[in-house]
């Protein structure tokens, strides 16, 4: 939801421009915008009035051409905000919109048409309507249509170009698959210099995956000078946001004391974080950690719950370990038959 705080004041009639545009489009255009309109009307509404009355002046200024009120208020009017709800009319105020070349509306109506039947195409000329007015989310929709949804492995030729130019617009999703066509060749010549390239582009913004690749190649040295020490820092970056992935990598890097100080017991802390989401292999290193005693108290029975967890996640180490405490009848009753 866009802050309330950050907003301007509405323009008085005697200021140049859209209402709307000056209001919140301008930030709407940003990311990711195109199914956030209740909320926005909510935000509003704070400021101006309950949501019936934000409504009727999303449609009067549709009524009177403002293309970014047609777009907006062919939602409201779609979803039911602060009106009847009419899909059919809700379209028609987009249809308006898309009559002016409104970016927005053109993405919106496209992924709309992605779920009829055979109106694929119809899509694709929407999106790319979109994407020449510098959309980058359009331009992704075109390259998943292509390669087939999620289709990160796809070669086909069309759905790089498309996956290219959403990253050059600066799609941090299209950025990161872009890294990871180029590390792995898959479409294009492989070269691990322009994976990190684009890996950089998207972990600055905060792709998490990205910020993973971008670790790993900084960890083994590939298309990068290596280092532990960066290699750590973007696995923090992204563990700190919550990713399994790096947060158990994390626990890799204190538990080797690669790029940070040895320690056992931020080894744990990291591995319990990831184990908590259900990573299995940070499933493991704890049932390891338990078994050996390693920054907690030595326990078997410990060992076995983690291990379990770990089996359960398909863990090839923690069904091995796990079957080691059954034939040895540690922390769990001795059963050859489980071992």
């Amino acid at each position: 939801m866009i802050s309330a705080k950050k907003r301007p004041e509405p323009m008085t009639d005697q200021e140049e421009g859209p209402v709307l545009s000056r209001w919140f489009l301008g930030d709407l255009r940003k990311g990711e915008p195109y199914l956030r309109v209740h909320s926005m009307i909510e935000a509003l509404a704070k400021d101006h009035g309950t949501d019936e009355s934000l409504t009727e002046a999303l449609l009067e200024l549709a009524e009177q051409g403002d293309p970014d009120a047609q777009y907006i208020a062919g939602i409201a009017v779609q979803y039911g905000i602060g009106t009847d709800r009419s899909y059919e009319k809700g379209c028609e105020w987009c249809w308006k919109a898309i009559d002016q070349n409104h970016p927005l509306a053109c993405l919106h109506m496209g992924e709309l048409l992605e779920l009829e039947p055979k109106s694929t195409r119809k899509a694709i000329k929407l999106y790319k309507r979109a994407s020449e007015s510098g959309l980058a989310e359009a331009s992704k929709k075109i390259a998943w249509i292509y390669s087939g949804y999620p289709g990160l492995r796809s070669t086909d030729p069309k759905a790089i170009k498309w996956y290219l130019k959403a990253a050059e617009q600066g799609d941090r999703d299209a950025q990161r698959d872009v890294g990871y066509k180029y590390e792995f060749g898959l479409g294009v010549e492989q070269s691990y210099e322009e994976a990190f390239k684009w890996y950089l582009k998207a972990a600055e913004q905060d792709e998490e995956d990205a910020q993973i690749r971008l670790g790993r190649l900084y960890e083994f040295g590939l298309g990068v000078e290596q280092s532990y020490e960066k290699a750590a820092e973007w696995y923090r970056r992204a563990a700190e946001s919550g990713s399994a992935a790096a947060q158990y990598n994390m626990g890799n890097m204190y538990s080797l004391g690669r790029g940070v100080e040895k320690s056992h017991e931020e080894a744990f802390k990291w591995y319990l974080k990831a184990a908590k989401q259900g990573d299995g292999d940070a499933q493991n290193n704890l049932g390891y950690m338990y078994e050996r005693g390693m920054a907690v108290e030595q326990s078997y029975e410990k060992a076995a719950e983690w291990y379990q967890k770990g089996v359960y996640n398909d863990n090839a180490f923690a069904m091995f370990y796990l079957g080691r405490l059954y034939e040895t009848g540690r922390g769990v009753p001795r059963s050859a038959r489980k071992a």
